[in-house]
């Protein structure tokens, strides 16, 4: 699978996560799966996850992912990816990625330094929760 993204949506998403730096920053992509492509039509930014040391996705404000959810689906839309920065860290999934993000949706992680975006990749997790397969990224 791969995710297809604008420019504006590349744009918004490294704003945010610079500009949040060094807390770690949430967010949605909303758009289309089609065949094996993902299709983002826009982002949504969440508040900063400061109080969250170990930020488990699990922990994304229930009230927000049924809000977005809804949004959404009111448009004909879906969630496709959820988006999260690793500060000074690098931009794989770890081990509490593997615990709390879901199979079937493709998780964004940008990684920081010193509160420059330096990486981006897409990661699809397996079935059984063990690993990630990358996904590329395509604009």
């Amino acid at each position: 699978m791969s995710i297809k993204l604008t420019r504006q949506i590349m744009s918004a998403i490294l704003t945010q996560a610079e500009s949040t730096y060094p807390a770690k920053c949430f967010g949605f992509i909303v758009g289309k799966k089609e065949g094996g492509i993902a299709t983002g039509c826009y982002y949504i930014a969440c508040d900063k996850m400061d109080h969250i040391k170990e930020c488990p996705l699990s922990l994304t404000d229930s009230h927000t992912y049924k809000s977005v959810k809804n949004k959404a689906g009111a448009e004909g839309l879906t969630i496709v990816s959820m988006v999260h920065t690793q500060s000074d860290f690098t931009d794989e999934p770890s081990q509490l990625d593997c615990l709390y993000s879901w199979p079937g949706i493709t998780h964004i992680i940008i990684s920081l330094s010193h509160g420059k975006a330096v990486s981006c990749h897409a990661w699809q997790l397996t079935n059984d929760k063990r690993s990630f397969i990358q996904e590329q990224i395509v604009q």
